[in-house]
């Protein structure tokens, strides 16, 4: 049976042995990908909550001003509480790069002035990264 996947969720469907995936989905079983890369059921419906931080419609509630990103981005704490609500295991590191990738594609819609200087100041994600939370420790 295939294993459907999402950032870092596997999702648990029927056939399966629940040591193989992490993401318990209450509603029909993923059969395939939406041009999101969202699982989606036989009826075409995405199979993950619009809460879930890594959906591409997700908008945070709480957010924090980045000098760096010039932008409003959700907290590494109020990012990482969701995957704590449904007992996934995420380490900061992780949570700062899915930050980075929301907020790439949420400054390229809306603030493509300050999402170009960020790509002209910074290389790579890392630096990104290192500049963004210069005061947490980096992997």
């Amino acid at each position: 049976m295939e294993k459907y996947k999402f950032g870092p969720l596997v999702y648990v469907t029927g056939a399966m042995d629940e040591s193989e995936g992490n993401y318990f989905w209450a509603g029909l079983p993923p059969v395939g990908y939406d041009e999101s890369g969202v699982p989606i059921d036989k009826n075409g419906l995405q199979c993950l909550d619009i809460s879930c931080p890594l959906h591409p419609s997700w908008e945070p509630t709480e957010t924090v001003f980045s000098e760096v990103l010039q932008f409003n981005i959700p907290s590494i704490e109020y990012f990482k509480s969701w995957f704590e609500d449904n007992f996934l295991i995420i380490s900061d590191d992780q949570v700062k790069r899915y930050i980075i990738r929301w907020w790439r594609t949420k400054a390229f819609r809306d603030n493509f002035r300050s999402y170009n200087q960020v790509l002209q100041n910074y290389s790579s994600v890392e630096e990104i990264q290192e500049a963004a939370w210069p005061d947490e420790p980096q992997s």
